[in-house]
């Protein structure tokens, strides 16, 4: 950062994040992050674009006044290009795997979620999420032209969509063990962005949790 400040050429890679949570009386919650995996400072020395990512969303307790109900917003929107380093050094993996948002770069998301407790133990979400991702993947570098790195900045290219909606029960057994059952259905257009490349799934997924 103080490399770009000062017009110096530099071999760091920085990161920046920030996280905030605003709470409104006790029944409503705003939250988001914020990262940039490259911010440029001075656009005049790095005509590049910046590599950023956000999440925020809102959080609704009891909105219907029932005592027993949450209902849940939240829009991601990733960048393409990030998490991508100019180096092999600075690569941002652990273990072999990319640290970061599960989404990917060049991509965002719109999610929502109504939770209902049906009783202390059992309650039933319903949920709803939409994907776009375009042809930015993770490890694709900066073209050598910034003019086409800022074309391309967000949805490159063919764009593949997706819509889930999803039903799932959760009964708490104990304060360590969960068990939860789900059925997903699936939509795809232009799957793994290959023009007119379409897909309809449908998933049940049942799963048994323990607390540590």
């Amino acid at each position: 950062w103080i490399a770009d400040v000062l017009e110096q050429p530099s071999e760091i890679n920085t990161n920046v994040g920030v996280d905030i949570e605003l709470n409104f009386y006790p029944e409503i919650k705003l939250y988001g992050e914020w990262m940039a995996d490259d911010f440029i400072l001075i656009p005049k020395t790095n005509p590049y674009p910046n590599r950023i990512g956000f999440l925020a969303g809102v959080y609704f307790a009891d909105p219907l006044g029932s005592g027993n109900t949450d209902f849940r917003i939240e829009y991601t929107h990733i960048n393409n290009y990030v998490y991508f380093p100019t180096h092999p050094w600075q690569d941002y993996l652990y273990q072999g795997e990319y640290i970061g948002h599960s989404l990917g770069p060049d991509a965002d998301q719109f999610y929502l979620e109504l939770t209902h407790y049906l009783s202390d133990r059992l309650n039933l979400s319903l949920s709803y999420n939409q994907e776009r991702h375009g042809e930015g993947q993770i490890g694709i570098p900066l073209p050598p032209d910034p003019v086409i790195a800022n074309e391309n900045i967000f949805l490159f290219g063919i764009i593949e969509k997706q819509q889930a909606h999803q039903a799932k029960l959760s009964y708490t057994m104990s304060p360590q063990w969960e068990f939860s059952a789900s059925i997903t259905r699936e939509n795809i257009k232009n799957k793994d962005n290959n023009i007119g490349t379409d897909e309809k799934n449908t998933y049940f997924q049942m799963e048994l949790n323990y607390q540590f």
